[in-house]
């Protein structure tokens, strides 16, 4: 979704998020990515952490790459990255 600010993108991604949820067994929303983006490791921590319910042990870029690619294989995953 695109859009000028506060016309209400993330509550309509909110609801579409929990509208089709169920169909996936891992999910992920997660919120204020811009804040987070200057570094790619936090951000990494943060898909982790709320796709697999895990606490995420990456101290590099390409750890957290080869972990995320290893828990997404043949899986089919909801992910939706607001503020980006």
């Amino acid at each position: 979704l695109y859009g000028m600010g506060g016309i209400g993108k993330t509550t309509l991604a909110k609801s579409f998020y929990n509208k089709i949820v169920g169909n996936f067994k891992q999910r992920a929303f997660i919120s204020n990515v811009r804040e987070g983006s200057s570094d790619v490791v936090n951000l990494q921590k943060a898909f982790i952490k709320e796709l697999f319910r895990l606490v995420p042990e990456i101290e590099d870029v390409e750890r957290g790459r080869e972990k995320i690619k290893a828990n997404v294989h043949d899986k089919k995953i909801l992910v939706v990255l607001d503020d980006v």
